[in-house]
């Protein structure tokens, strides 16, 4: 025999009134935070159309993309939470006020993806309508939102333009520094030294590139320039690169301040560099070494040129024919400056189509392993280019020049440096010079009588130090084997080299410096002169830009858009929900079973089914047969297992049931 029931603490023992939504605190809460969560999600999609264009390294961007990667993970489980919970209210909302089975069936099978498809499934597909359709979409969106929450996310490479000034030493519009015979000079010679002997026996890879070791930019000689005769004056000419056709006039390059480390830049900058030709090269007939040694030894009172410690032409030589001379000489040979005062007059106030004599240097060089010295004589003139630089952030080269488009103070091309016209009128500039460069690239000459760095790289620039004076006396030195246009070329490109280390004296090592930082004593003009120039150019940049995907957005708000609206619609219909809190669970089955649970205590259908569960944790129950007559089929339902088989017995295979 059954007991009639048991007794539970905390099963009402009285009748009690329905609660409404109001009474569920826990409820409200509940809901209030899934709505608060779908508003967070608002916000992480507007704040995604917020940061639309922005760098990708923003720090707002960078903590969205981090939040992106639990999107996949963390909004399924949102969106189940809220979707879920709504159709199970609208399902208990239906059920008070009276619905058929089957929406209400398909309402309470279809809170979960899982769910609803196995429901779908089992209604067949006679029974898919309208509601069925609807709830295919709204999971639908449950893995479409996740995946768009990650993959809204994009990058772009934006290309921006930007226009900038940048400054250069213009050799263009170089003065006639008039400290060359200063004591600050000397002072500066091991710095100056350093970088031209530096750039004289750098590898081939560093000689041959289009930047100096400190990213100084080199400009070639445009007259070596494929197409130069045949191009017009304004006419760009293509440089493609060095080659010992088309080499660099300096091997230490111009300073230029304020070029991005990023980015594509393009400028011009005005230019110029010292040519030379020498025609009259090797050792000619008509010259007569004898002669000039009687001559200079005559002309410089107690400075002969077995004197080692008398490098320097104090004072200028006057010769037949009205020519003096400037210039600086060692045991082994000299170099002179050969002009008159009134070619040099005229070479300051000539126009650029005026016919002008250019300075003549002559250059003597013995040779060892030869029985005649090499004498060159040679024409100095000026050729003022504009070249167009191409920079890919610090790597820089020219890719095109013209002739000078600038207006000049000093037009003709036969103009130098050392012309000292007006206020820089000092005729010790030149032999200064040329003797400091003696001293830089041949102190072995100087002291010695062999061959030194000088005479070596006219012989060979690729191994200017395999040709010293310890073994000279061994190896033939003689410079008339290169040829007068080699000769020429090279020459020229010694002394641009030193010149341009000498003018750059304090900027050489720059690198790339926002500013060209100079000491304007060292540098004067005439009449207000500044030796740095100003010249516009264009930076074009990449930067990677944050970017909402449109497609994958539109996807991720009317997901938002839907568990917003379940949300509110949850949270509403909670409210307005009287019967108990039903989970549709084993506890819900066993509502009003009287007849199957004996045990179990009369009334109790107001608690909800989460308090009931609890109440009941330890009743025993089953799905099987509550109905049993001998040799009469059977009925089946959910009760309670009493006493061993207790009130529902087994159900098996041979039996039928109604």
């Amino acid at each position: 025999m059954f007991s009639r029931y048991r007794r539970l603490r905390a099963w009402p023992e009285q009748p009690l009134p329905l609660r409404s939504g109001v009474s569920r605190p826990n409820q409200i809460i509940y809901n209030f935070i899934l709505i608060l969560l779908t508003i967070a999600s608002f916000v992480f999609a507007g704040l995604l159309g917020r940061c639309d264009g922005m760098l990708s390294d923003a720090d707002l961007v960078q903590k969205l993309v981090e939040a992106s990667r639990y999107g996949p993970t963390i909004f399924p489980v949102l969106y189940a939470l809220v979707v879920g919970g709504a159709l199970r209210s609208l399902a208990l909302w239906r059920l008070q006020d009276g619905e058929k089975v089957s929406f209400l069936d398909l309402l309470l099978g279809s809170t979960s993806v899982g769910g609803m498809i196995g429901t779908q499934l089992g209604r067949r597909l006679t029974q898919f309508d309208i509601p069925s359709l609807c709830l295919l979409l709204i999971w639908a969106l449950s893995p479409l939102g996740g995946q768009a929450s990650f993959r809204i996310i994009t990058y772009r490479d934006i290309l921006i333009p930007h226009n900038l000034t940048l400054s250069f030493l213009d050799f263009s519009n170089a003065s006639s520094p008039n400290s060359l015979s200063s004591v600050d000079v000397i002072n500066l010679l091991d710095v100056i030294d350093s970088s031209f002997v530096s750039s004289l026996v750098s590898s081939a890879s560093i000689s041959q590139s289009p930047m100096d070791p400190w990213g100084n930019i080199k400009i070639p000689f445009i007259e070596n320039l494929p197409g130069y005769d045949s191009a017009g004056r304004g006419e760009w000419i293509p440089f493609a690169g060095y080659s010992e056709a088309t080499p660099y006039s300096s091997l230490v390059g111009i300073p230029i301040a304020n070029i991005p480390k990023v980015g594509d830049t393009e400028f011009t900058v005005e230019a110029s560099y010292w040519n030379f030709r020498c025609p009259d090269f090797g050792s000619p007939d008509h010259y007569d070494d004898d002669y000039w040694y009687e001559t200079i030894n005559n002309a410089t009172a107690g400075c002969t040129l077995s004197n080692l410690q008398c490098t320097i032409f104090n004072n200028s030589i006057s010769l037949p024919d009205g020519l003096v001379t400037e210039g600086a000489r060692t045991p082994s040979g000299w170099i002179m400056s050969l002009t008159r005062d009134d070619e040099r007059e005229r070479r300051c106030t000539a126009g650029p189509t005026d016919d002008v004599p250019e300075r003549r240097l002559f250059f003597r060089s013995r040779n060892t392993g030869a029985h005649k010295p090499t004498a060159a004589n040679c024409t100095m003139g000026t050729t003022n280019v504009e070249a167009s630089v191409n920079c890919k952030g610090w790597d820089c080269k020219v890719d095109r020049l013209r002739r000078s488009q600038k207006h000049k103070i000093y037009q003709s091309p036969a103009y130098t440096i050392f012309d000292h016209c007006g206020d820089w009128d000092s005729s010790t500039n030149l032999p200064n010079f040329l003797n400091y460069l003696i001293d830089a690239a041949g102190s072995d000459v100087s002291h010695s009588i062999g061959p030194g760095l000088f005479q070596n790289y006219l012989l060979s620039p690729d191994t200017p130090f395999a040709r010293t004076a310890l073994h000279s006396y061994n190896i033939d030195s003689d410079i008339t084997t290169i040829g007068n246009e080699s000769f020429a070329l090279r020459f020229s490109q010694i002394l641009n080299s030193y010149w341009t280390s000498f003018y750059n004296f304090n900027l050489t090592y720059g690198g790339h410096p926002e500013n060209l930082a100079f000491s304007t004593d060292f540098y004067t003009g005439y009449p207000i002169w500044t030796p740095i120039a100003e010249t516009s150019g264009r930076n074009t940049h990449t930067e990677t830009h944050f970017f909402y995907n449109r497609g994958w957005m539109a996807v991720l708000v009317i997901s938002i858009i839907t568990m917003f609206i379940s949300a509110i619609v949850k949270a509403t219909l909670d409210l307005r929900i009287w019967i108990p809190d039903l989970l549709m669970n084993v506890s819900t089955m066993i509502r009003g079973s009287t007849s199957n649970c004996p045990t179990v205590p009369f009334g109790g259908t107001t608690l909800d089914d989460s308090e009931r569960s609890r109440l009941l944790k330890n009743l025993r129950v089953r799905y099987g047969n509550i109905r049993s007559q001998d040799s009469s089929p059977g009925e089946l339902g959910i009760g309670e297992l009493a006493e061993g088989e207790g009130k529902v017995t087994r159900i098996t295979q041979n039996e039928t049931y109604w």
